[in-house]
């Protein structure tokens, strides 16, 4: 191949280098095809130099002013002609918000960015495909891709039970575009969102309702995620209730006194449970109260450490509950009290922090209060703590529950 420039002699020594590609011009012939826009470097004892840059159809005559003859100077050209060959490239990079996850159902926000890091403008349409089959990418219409620019794709990550199990969830996904009709493909990109890993327990949310029914409903709240423990306080006002179990909820323990039942149930929440209604069907219609606390962070395997209940055996207005007594740290403790009585018309605790207070009063008034330490507590006995009404009674129970923390 012959060389694709040469320079005249006229009577004088030259030499020419390239300072941005890697070559060198030596003898007056360039040692690489020049590409357009490569800067050149040329020593020179002349008054002129005159580039003949020849590339196949392309033809420029560069005519720069030369050194005086006498003293080496240095002159700076730059080729402006000639097209190089086309480099189509793309490439993928991702982020996942969070950047870690904490149940199953969790929502991932995945973002894929494709860039063009060719030499040329790519076509459409562009798209992103991954591995994820449940959770596609969802790309913007866009016809063209400047060299340089980028466009971001999207996708959500919903966790599944075996992301949830395997203790993360991996994404790998390939970018795609197109120049002259040709596809145009990018790297592989791997996406590995990790479990966060087992946190302190904490409160999640909590719903209640108060009637007189037969037919009793409770909402389980937006914010509940699929791992948090729900428990389900249910107290009757009568002792020879019987209700059935709510569909999917298994029944931890229930206590009997004169004219009121309490029942205590309890789930594991998944990622479909947020916003559906729990149903409680009594015998007949009667007063209840239904009490729904949910907690993250709770051991979904065993989920309670310690449990004790006792009935009333006063006439009293202060009520106070069992003991337990702990083995492990960082457990938190609940304490609920129920009572009946026609002239109450309130009832509340000064222990720990409120989560529940239902009072359905007048005949076979029914009143509830439910109360957790808000933080975990070491290994120690709790209990032994009242809750007040505004008149006493013979009729109420009393509950503390430890909830054992994920390990």
């Amino acid at each position: 191949m012959s060389p694709v420039g040469t320079f005249e002699e006229r009577d004088w020594w030259i030499e020419v280098f390239l300072t941005n590609p890697t070559g060198q011009f030596s003898n007056w012939n360039y040692a690489t095809p020049p590409l357009p826009d490569d800067v050149y470097t040329i020593q020179a004892r002349a008054r002129d130099l005159r580039l003949q840059y020849d590339q196949e159809l392309n033809d420029t005559l560069v005519s720069v002013p030369g050194g005086s003859g006498q003293s080496l100077d240095f002159i700076t050209i730059t080729v402006g002609s000639g097209v190089p060959p086309a480099d189509p490239g793309l490439t993928l990079s991702s982020s996942a918000n969070p950047s870690e996850f904490d149940a199953q159902g969790d929502v991932i926000a995945e973002e894929f960015v494709l860039t063009n890091t060719g030499n040329v403008a790519l076509d459409g349409p562009f798209t992103v495909t991954s591995d994820q089959a449940n959770d596609p990418v969802s790309c913007p219409a866009t016809s063209s891709l400047a060299v340089g620019a980028s466009i971001t794709c999207t996708a959500s990550n919903f966790i599944s039970n075996a992301e949830f199990n395997a203790g993360q969830a991996v994404t790998v996904a390939t970018g795609h575009g197109f120049y002259d009709g040709s596809p145009v493909d990018s790297n592989q990109d791997t996406l590995t969102v990790a479990y966060a890993g087992p946190s302190e327990i904490a409160f999640r949310a909590s719903a209640a309702s108060a009637d007189r029914a037969q037919t009793h409903r409770v909402t389980i709240p937006n914010a509940v995620q699929a791992g948090d423990v729900m428990l389900l306080f249910v107290s009757v006002a009568n002792e020879t209730e019987q209700l059935a179990r709510p569909a999917g909820w298994t029944q931890v323990a229930k206590r009997t006194d004169d004219g009121l039942k309490t029942f205590v149930f309890m789930r594991v929440a998944n990622a479909n449970d947020r916003g559906k209604q729990v149903t409680v069907n009594l015998e007949a219609s009667r007063k209840a109260d239904l009490f729904l606390a949910a907690y993250d962070g709770v051991d979904t395997a065993d989920p309670i450490l310690a449990l004790n209940h006792k009935k009333e055996t006063l006439i009293r207005a202060n009520h106070r509950t069992p003991q337990i007594t702990t083995a492990v740290d960082d457990a938190w403790i609940l304490q609920y009290w129920a009572h009946r009585a026609n002239d109450t018309t309130s009832m509340s605790t000064t222990w720990g922090t409120t989560r529940h207070q239902g009072a359905n009063p007048g005949s076979s008034g029914l009143f509830a209060v439910m109360a957790d330490t808000d933080g975990p507590r070491n290994a120690n006995t709790f209990g032994k703590n009242r809750a007040t009404a505004d008149t006493s009674s013979p009729r109420a129970t009393m509950w503390v529950i430890a909830l054992n923390p994920a390990e």
